[in-house]
């Protein structure tokens, strides 16, 4: 009598159940995208048992002690965690990793250098959280909380005198007030103020 696809393993490699095919497949058993069948145990094993592996797709990830897991089920080396680089398709890599003084954290905690919140353009942030609460219908970038007393403005901003917000420096001196204290039109040429 044949041993060879009566849904019992004798082999220990398997083969004597791999590549069978049957209209419909016992109820410990899964049916491949081909049709053949193959025994639930071996689902999820680290083994491709279908031709096609759709007994190892969808599965959970298992990553070694020294890797992160994705959400996206792939693991990378955890020296690439909040490296400041998206190595997950999903950046959860870079998410609840802790902001400098000079980032804004979006709500789904990751960061983005200041100078891109709010600025009016492109959302920074996955969820958009760098584009919600700005003033309307400017692209002030506010400075980051934490800092205080006097704001480290980036290259090409303007620190505002209140010590709480930057603007571009192309809106310093221009007549128009952008900075929340007006200070951006003070002590310009031909300013009365200045």
């Amino acid at each position: 009598q044949s041993t060879h696809c009566d849904n019992v393993t004798d082999c220990a490699d398997r083969s004597d159940e791999l590549n069978c095919r049957s209209k419909s497949c016992g109820t410990d058993d899964i049916t491949c995208g081909d049709g053949t069948c193959v025994r639930r145990n071996y689902v999820c094993d680290g083994t491709l048992d279908c031709k096609d592996g759709t007994d190892e797709r969808d599965c959970p990830v298992r990553c070694r002690s020294d890797e992160f897991s994705c959400d996206t089920s792939r693991c990378i080396p955890n020296y690439k965690k909040c490296d400041r680089f998206q190595d997950c398709v999903d950046n959860s890599d870079e998410i609840n990793c802790g902001c400098t003084d000079n980032e804004f954290r979006c709500r789904d905690g990751s960061c983005i250098p200041y100078q891109r919140y709010c600025d009016g353009r492109v959302r920074d942030c996955q969820d958009g959280s760098d584009e919600q609460n700005c003033p309307p219908g400017s692209e002030v970038t506010q400075a980051p909380p934490s800092v205080g007393n006097g704001v480290s403005c980036p290259y090409g901003q303007f620190a505002c005198q209140s010590g709480d917000q930057c603007v571009p420096q192309s809106t310093h001196c221009d007549n128009n007030y952008d900075c929340r204290d007006y200070s951006d039109e003070n002590n310009c040429a031909g300013n009365p103020e200045g």
